[in-house]
Protein backbone atom coordinates (compact mmCIF):
# COMPACT_ATOMS: atom_id res chain seq x y z
CA UNK A 1 0.00 0.00 0.00
CA UNK A 2 1.14 3.54 -0.85
CA UNK A 3 1.57 6.33 1.60
CA UNK A 4 -1.47 8.38 0.46
CA UNK A 5 -3.61 5.28 0.60
CA UNK A 6 -2.43 4.78 3.78
CA UNK A 7 -2.66 8.15 4.99
CA UNK A 8 -6.84 7.95 3.20
CA UNK A 9 -7.54 4.71 5.18
CA UNK A 10 -6.30 5.89 8.39
CA UNK A 11 -8.19 9.22 8.11
CA UNK A 12 -11.16 7.30 7.20
CA UNK A 13 -10.59 5.00 10.34
CA UNK A 14 -10.35 8.27 12.85
CA UNK A 15 -13.14 9.91 11.01
CA UNK A 16 -15.25 6.53 11.44
CA UNK A 17 -14.34 6.75 15.15
CA UNK A 18 -15.17 10.38 15.35
CA UNK A 19 -19.06 9.38 13.96
CA UNK A 20 -19.26 6.71 17.19
CA UNK A 21 -18.28 9.15 19.79
CA UNK A 22 -20.62 12.16 18.66
CA UNK A 23 -23.12 9.06 18.50
CA UNK A 24 -22.41 8.37 21.73
CA UNK A 25 -22.31 11.71 23.39
CA UNK A 26 -25.26 12.47 21.59
CA UNK A 27 -27.00 9.20 23.49
CA UNK A 28 -25.17 10.70 26.81
CA UNK A 29 -27.43 13.88 26.86
CA UNK A 30 -30.46 11.06 27.71
CA UNK A 31 -29.01 10.18 31.06
CA UNK A 32 -28.71 10.79 34.30
CA UNK A 33 -26.50 10.09 37.47
CA UNK A 34 -24.21 7.58 37.95
CA UNK A 35 -24.63 6.24 34.61
CA UNK A 36 -23.91 9.44 32.87
CA UNK A 37 -20.70 10.03 34.86
CA UNK A 38 -19.64 6.75 33.97
CA UNK A 39 -20.44 7.24 30.36
CA UNK A 40 -18.48 10.42 30.49
CA UNK A 41 -15.26 8.74 31.92
CA UNK A 42 -15.56 6.29 28.78
CA UNK A 43 -16.32 9.01 26.38
CA UNK A 44 -13.23 11.15 27.57
CA UNK A 45 -11.08 8.08 26.92
CA UNK A 46 -12.11 7.51 23.78
CA UNK A 47 -11.39 11.44 22.90
CA UNK A 48 -8.30 10.69 24.25
CA UNK A 49 -7.17 7.58 22.21
CA UNK A 50 -8.75 9.12 18.92
CA UNK A 51 -6.53 12.01 19.66
CA UNK A 52 -3.20 10.21 20.15
CA UNK A 53 -4.56 8.99 16.94
CA UNK A 54 -4.28 11.63 14.95
CA UNK A 55 -1.18 13.22 16.45
CA UNK A 56 0.46 10.26 14.96
CA UNK A 57 -1.66 10.39 11.74
CA UNK A 58 -0.55 14.26 11.17
CA UNK A 59 3.34 12.75 12.33
CA UNK A 60 3.34 9.94 9.29
CA UNK A 61 2.31 12.64 6.98
CA UNK A 62 5.75 14.73 7.28
CA UNK A 63 8.04 11.51 7.70
CA UNK A 64 10.48 10.43 4.23
CA UNK A 65 10.70 7.22 2.62
CA UNK A 66 12.81 5.26 4.82
CA UNK A 67 11.08 6.03 7.94
CA UNK A 68 7.69 5.88 5.90
CA UNK A 69 7.91 2.17 6.45
CA UNK A 70 8.77 1.81 10.08
CA UNK A 71 6.32 4.24 10.99
CA UNK A 72 3.86 3.24 8.53
CA UNK A 73 4.06 -0.43 11.10
CA UNK A 74 4.44 1.29 14.40
CA UNK A 75 0.83 3.14 13.06
CA UNK A 76 -0.45 0.14 12.16
CA UNK A 77 0.42 -1.62 15.59
CA UNK A 78 -1.10 1.19 17.10
CA UNK A 79 -4.35 1.36 15.85
CA UNK A 80 -4.67 -2.36 15.59
CA UNK A 81 -3.31 -3.01 19.19
CA UNK A 82 -4.20 -1.74 22.75
CA UNK A 83 -5.39 1.84 21.82
CA UNK A 84 -8.08 -0.09 19.66
CA UNK A 85 -8.72 -2.52 21.95
CA UNK A 86 -9.42 -0.13 24.64
CA UNK A 87 -11.27 2.05 22.31
CA UNK A 88 -13.59 -1.07 21.48
CA UNK A 89 -14.11 -1.96 24.78
CA UNK A 90 -14.76 1.83 25.74
CA UNK A 91 -17.78 1.76 22.83
CA UNK A 92 -19.14 -1.54 24.39
CA UNK A 93 -18.91 -0.67 27.93
CA UNK A 94 -20.99 3.04 26.62
CA UNK A 95 -23.54 0.87 24.93
CA UNK A 96 -24.16 -1.80 27.93
CA UNK A 97 -24.69 1.75 30.00
CA UNK A 98 -27.07 3.16 27.19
Amino acid sequence: MDKEQFLKEAQDKISALTEKISTLTESLGLQTGDLKEKAQEEINKLLADKSSLTEKLEALKNLSGDKWEEAKDAFNEISSGNISDGIQKGINSLKNLF
